[in-house]
């Protein structure tokens, strides 16, 4: 299995996965807008601020995983930092996500505007102790955790269908 920059084809098959995964996640309780995240997808896959990677599966169309990652402003710090918006790879294409990661952590280690990495452990599919012990072997380091309240939809928030 491989992974790849994202094109806007690729669109229809990470929300479809992202479907699949949202409601087995602690995040099911906050309900996916797919025509908003669709509309972020499109954006990032344009934008040079912005990493979308995904892991081709084994038929025309499927994908395996996908990676989301942005490089941004700090708001205290000098430079930008990069992070992972989203990530998930399935358990039926073991070795992508380490092939993601490492994928993400070149092109943030790369780019002479970014100061500082920070990636997080933010849903329950993960295995955390495994992924963190990946990450230290990286060079990152542990340095907090993640706390969420979820109420209501928002007021201008539009839940829509996938096309």
């Amino acid at each position: 299995m491989s992974t790849r920059e994202a094109t806007l084809d690729d669109i229809p098959a990470i929300v479809a996965l992202t479907r699949e995964i949202h409601g087995k996640t602690h995040y099911r309780d906050a309900p996916l807008d797919a025509e908003k995240y669709m509309h972020t997808l499109r954006m990032m896959i344009n934008s040079r601020q912005h990493l979308v990677l995904v892991a081709d599966g084994e038929e025309q169309g499927d994908v395996g995983g996908f990676f989301l990652g942005i490089a941004q402003p700090h708001f205290a710090v000098k430079g930008k930092f990069a992070t992972d918006l989203m990530f998930y790879a399935s358990p039926e294409h073991p070795g992508v996500g380490i092939l993601m990661l490492r994928r993400f952590l070149t092109w943030a280690r790369s780019r002479s505007d970014v100061s500082l990495i920070l990636l997080g452990i933010s849903n329950d599919l993960a295995d955390e102790k495994g992924l963190g012990r990946f990450y230290e072997r990286q060079g990152l380091r542990r340095v907090g955790g993640l706390y969420m309240e979820v109420f209501g939809e928002g007021e201008n928030d539009i839940v829509g269908e996938a096309s």
